[in-house]
């Protein structure tokens, strides 16, 4: 047929309308993307049914392993409360010592008096008197009183040091250079 052809030609023109042989390519590609789709859909479904185990998994492990780690977070916690403490005592047993570099004195009690503040002020006010008086020495020999003074000043300093050394014992000139070097000074 002459008309055939050309007319299917003619038909194939008109936009929107296509050919037989091309309505065949066309729904024989359809079916091929219509089949890869639902390979794709079907495949996502897997994933997802597979990325929900998964989930379930993780949920599970990670509650199994929140059970298991309770315990061992309370035991840090409780030993760095205690540790805390520890390092509290330490710094206050230092700082004590550092207070007082001198050891329990192993002397008897009854001469505690002697590391007491009105034993120190008494010795501070003689040094200090004795000081003076080397000061105004002229003045003081004028008087006749030099070696009288000079007697007291050295009777209290010899009571001093005994009374210490009794008290302190082998302390007063052994131990930490910044304690005891006062106590050599006396000598």
């Amino acid at each position: 047929s002459p008309a055939g052809p050309a007319s299917r030609a003619a038909y194939t023109l008109i936009p929107g309308h296509e050919s037989d042989d091309t309505d065949q390519q066309h729904t024989k590609a359809s079916l091929i993307d219509f089949q890869q789709l639902d390979e794709l859909r079907q495949q996502r479904l897997r994933l997802d049914e597979r990325e929900q185990t998964v989930r379930k998994r993780y949920e599970e492990i990670n509650v199994l392993f929140e059970s298991r780690q309770a315990p061992v977070r309370t035991e840090l916690e409780d030993l760095g409360a205690q540790i805390a403490k520890v390092d509290s005592d330490i710094a206050d047993a230092e700082r004590s010592l550092s207070e007082n570099d001198m050891p329990v004195p192993p002397g008897p009690d009854a001469l505690a008096w002697v590391e007491g503040v009105a034993f120190s002020t008494i010795s501070n006010i003689a040094v200090g008197l004795n000081l003076a008086c080397m000061i105004f020495s002229a003045d003081v020999a004028r008087l006749h009183l030099t070696d009288v003074l000079d007697n007291v000043f050295l009777t209290w300093y010899v009571f001093e040091l005994l009374s210490k050394a009794v008290y302190h014992q082998r302390n007063l000139f052994c131990g930490k250079i910044s304690v005891v070097s006062w106590n050599w000074l006396d000598l």
